[in-house]
Formats: structure tokens, C-alpha cells, sequence
């Protein structure tokens, strides 16, 4: 089957070729309001996620079938220019183990590194070792395991990706101001 694309290296991904799927960076209000329903419903999030929130991030990937029915969805969260955080990875259970959040990760990658980002980051809930195993799969290292005091009093582990060629200590000083305020969970 074809599949339909806002990506330019679709060749990379000969998995999704048994899917009739389109991918968006530019979804509608309703497919972004799919998007917001998945993850408020799936109940990983320690706070509701509204429309609008959504609608500020700098980048926001939905996949779908021709008829809209919402398959998955990803986020740049935030960006400051040097460091970008990705984050709400939603693949529907149906479509799960077929590539899709391997292929959006990557296209995060490929977004952030064309806004001329230095790193990457992304922060990982509990014990979610399909998020873990994405993020080490696509270059992602641990920057170790904290606990979450504002949302839910939960570990979370840190993840960064340098996207240019910068030194540890860089890497660093750009998540310190961000890992500051954690407490780390030993053991």
C-alpha cells in the first residue's frame, strides 16, 4: 500500500509499507484534539493535557488512516534555541510493534537537528521500558533516575541525546538548569 508522508527519507522506513497510514506535522484541530483525548485517557500523565497547550508546542506529529481515525502521536515539548525536550509518545495498542515510534522519534531528531538544536532531552515515567528502549535505540543516554516532586512523586529518568558535536561538559551544563532542582533516586 502507499503511504502518504511529511517526511523526505521515507525509504529508511520500508516497515510502514503493509500500512495505510498518513503522517502530519501539520494536524488539524481535530486530529490534534484526537491527540489530546489518547493521552488523557491513556493515564500515564500525572496532569491533564488541554487543546491548547498542545497547539504551543514547536512541533506536533500525528499519524492516521485516510478516514482519521488517530493511530499515534509525538511532541517537541519545548525549545529554547540549544535544548529541546520531546515527549507524549501515544501509538494506539493496535498499531503498537510495528515502527511508528521509532519513526517519529526520528523525525523529532530530524526536526530539532534542521531548528539547529544542541540537544535533545526527553523524561521517562516509572518503568516505561518501550519509551527507554526507543530513546536507546535512536542514540538517547541516561542521565540518570530523579524524583518527580511537582506532578506525582514518581521516578523519572532523563534521557539526552547531543545532536552536534559538543563535550560532555556541554551536555551537562545545558540539562543542569533543568536537573537542578530534582532529588536523585539511588539504588
Amino acid at each position: 500500500m502507499l503511504i502518504s508522508l511529511d517526511y523526505k527519507n521515507v525509504s529508511a522506513y520500508q516497515g510502514f509499507r503493509y500500512l495505510h497510514v498518513t503522517f502530519t506535522n501539520s494536524p488539524s484541530p481535530e486530529l490534534l484534539n484526537r491527540f489530546v483525548i489518547a493521552l488523557n485517557e491513556n493515564g500515564h500523565l500525572p496532569y491533564i493535557i488541554n487543546h491548547e497547550q498542545l497547539c504551543q508546542m514547536p512541533y506536533v506529529q500525528i499519524a492516521h488512516t485516510n478516514d482519521g481515525k488517530f493511530i499515534s502521536g509525538s511532541a517537541i515539548k519545548q525549545c529554547d534555541g540549544k535544548l529541546a525536550e520531546i515527549g507524549f509518545m501515544l501509538v494506539d495498542k493496535k498499531y503498537r510493534c510495528l515502527g511508528l515510534a521509532e519513526y517519529m522519534t526520528k523525525s523529532r531528531i530530524s526536526y530539532a537537528q534542521k531548528l539547529g538544536v544542541k540537544m535533545l532531552y526527553a523524561k521517562i515515567r516509572g518503568k516505561n521500558i518501550n519509551s527507554m528502549n526507543n530513546l536507546r535505540k535512536a542514540g538517547f543516554r541516561s542521565a540518570g533516575n530523579f524524583l518527580d516532586q511537582k506532578n506525582s512523586q514518581s521516578t523519572i529518568t532523563w534521557f539526552y541525546l547531543p545532536l552536534q558535536s559538543i563535550i560532555h561538559y556541554e551536555c551537562c551544563q545545558l540539562l543542569r538548569k533543568k536537573l537542578l532542582d530534582l532529588i536523585p533516586v539511588i539504588g
